[in-house]
């Protein structure tokens, strides 16, 4: 089976302007570690991680933007071809980032309708050694995966499993366990959907 099919396979326009906004901060500051440490941070891991999509750009961290003097022209400045006409900066305090629904995994199992984005914790060791039991990720429904990146599944029973997605060939694709004692999953032979994929993990 293919992974199910959604209109929703790219970010919201508020979050692809944010991400588009940090990456013209950090050629201005001059590397993704000058603005992390602009940001408060010790490293540009956390920046980096944010213009990937893997962690939230909240309304926190575009306040400290501003912040930050040597930016003040890039906040002024109306944004890159493709993004709103508004500044960036107007655009993104008029849209601010929605928190997604959180899930415990007892009820994720139960739910029948999903919500576009939700958090919900990995529910058990078969990630061990990349997502520990208890680690919080941010799915969506309809985002497309990426090869070693989290996915929630479901199989033909029903039963729903947090899983890496790889062993791609042609229209087959694998749910991949990184710990031998649980199962890797075949989307043909368990007669898998794909649910949704993780934007990003919570430190």
């Amino acid at each position: 089976m293919t992974p199910a099919q959604s209109p929703l396979t790219t970010l919201p326009p508020a979050e692809a302007d944010r991400q588009e906004l940090l990456r013209q901060a950090a050629k201005v500051m001059g590397s993704n570690a000058q603005l992390g440490r602009a940001l408060g941070y010790t490293s540009g891991a956390f920046v980096g991680q944010m213009i990937r999509g893997e962690r939230p750009i909240t309304e926190k961290t575009i306040r400290a933007l501003s912040g930050v003097h040597k930016l003040s022209n890039l906040l002024k400045a109306p944004p890159s071809a493709g993004l709103s006409k508004t500044p960036v900066a107007q655009h993104l305090s008029l849209t601010p980032f929605d928190t997604p629904h959180e899930f415990t995994w007892e009820q994720l199992m139960q739910a029948k309708d999903l919500p576009a984005r939700f958090v919900v914790p990995v529910p058990d060791g078969a990630l061990a050694g990349r997502y520990e039991k208890g680690t919080r990720i941010v799915f969506e429904v309809g985002a497309a995966p990426k090869p070693g990146r989290p996915i929630l599944v479901e199989d033909g029973a029903g039963a729903r499993y947090v899983r890496l997605y790889g062993g791609v060939r042609g229209d087959r694709w694998q749910a991949i366990a990184t710990d031998l004692a649980y199962a890797t999953l075949d989307a043909e032979a368990d007669q898998l959907q794909l649910l949704a994929a993780a934007l990003w993990i919570e430190a």
